[in-house]
């Protein structure tokens, strides 16, 4: 639907009176006279003269002042038609419609928005497309082998891109949003396209299945879940994607499993040799700093950094099933 173009003078004299003096109770509540003799009500009244003047003039700017002003948009090489008064309509327009397009990326939305819109507007039929995207400023995740505590360099920013079905981009991808970026960052900032980090985490839970539920069914079924809710294209709360940084926290894996069909209940897992109860959540010894635990000991969740996505290691074995009075499913084979 064609844009209306705005009639600017639509406001009267009296108009702009009447919303003045609204205003005088909230802006200066000790001015209680406002009669038509009091000095502020006359200032009032010539300020809305003025401004419905200059509202009538900007709104009868002539067509060569479009035209220059359409000159300094488009370049002076803009030529216009015979019809001058139809173009200047059309051109309006147009310009009006393209300030809802991004041009030019100064916020961290902006660069996230361009990067994720480089296959729809310069490769629409490219077989990798951007899934998601983050924008950390101030951050110089380009360098090899440096972790993110010590990644700050003023000036600079990093754009982390998660494409369809890869852990990483391709460098073709790279390239085209580093193109597209490059012509639309300000003067002094130093633009890096880099992939997600990942964390690799396993799961291990206990789950007691209702009477009448297969066992491997419903083992089954946990681990499709679980690979689903961590996947960092089609997981996460909203199935959209694990959002960059989101930690995993132990009471969603509760949440998540507790709703599956055939699950009565779901408990932390136990070593069989000790007895003792253990983490619902394992990550690496050199990431132990990750962890975040309650006053009891108990695991909470497992922090990650902005640039960061998950990576789920699961085990049939990490799954352990047992009916509801606690006793181990034996496989069906077992005399």
């Amino acid at each position: 639907m064609p844009l209306t173009l705005p009639n600017l003078d639509d406001l009267s004299w009296e108009q702009l009176v009447r919303e003045g003096r609204s205003l005088i109770p909230a802006y200066a509540p000790e001015w209680t006279n406002h009669n038509a003799a009091d000095p502020g009500i006359t200032l009032i009244e010539l300020f809305a003269y003025l401004s419905e003047i200059l509202i009538y003039r900007l709104n009868l700017i002539s067509e060569n002042n479009f035209r220059e002003f359409l000159k300094l948009i488009n370049g002076p090489e803009w030529e216009h038609s015979k019809d001058l008064r139809h173009e200047l309509q059309q051109e309006k327009r147009r310009i009006v419609s393209n300030l809802r397009h991004l041009h030019r990326a100064v916020t961290a939305p902006d660069f996230e928005a361009m990067a994720l819109a480089v296959n729809t507007e310069l490769a629409p039929d490219a077989s990798e497309h951007v899934m998601q995207t983050k924008c950390l400023p101030g951050m110089n995740l380009a360098e090899p082998g440096v972790p993110y505590e010590n990644a700050a360099a003023p000036g600079h920013l990093s754009v982390i891109v998660l494409s369809d079905d890869r852990e990483e981009p391709s460098e073709e991808l790279r390239r085209q949003i580093s193109t597209a970026l490059e012509s639309a960052r300000l003067l002094t900032t130093w633009v890096h396209v880099v992939a997600p980090r990942y964390v690799t985490v396993a799961v291990r839970v206990k789950i007691a299945v209702e009477d009448g539920a297969d066992a491997e069914a419903v083992r089954t079924s946990a681990m499709e879940s679980l690979t689903r809710y961590f996947d960092p294209h089609r997981g996460g709360p909203q199935g959209k994607g694990w959002p960059f940084g989101r930690g995993v926290f132990v009471s969603d894996i509760y949440a998540l499993l507790a709703r599956l069909p055939g699950v009565a209940f779901v408990t932390k897992p136990v070593d069989t040799l000790t007895g003792q109860s253990l983490d619902e959540v394992v990550i690496d010894a050199s990431l132990a700093a990750r962890q975040v635990r309650n006053h009891k000991g108990e695991l909470e969740a497992i922090t990650l950094q902005p640039n960061e996505l998950v990576k789920l290691r699961i085990d049939r074995n990490h799954i352990a099933m047992v009916r509801g009075d606690g006793e181990p499913v034996r496989n069906r084979r077992e005399p």
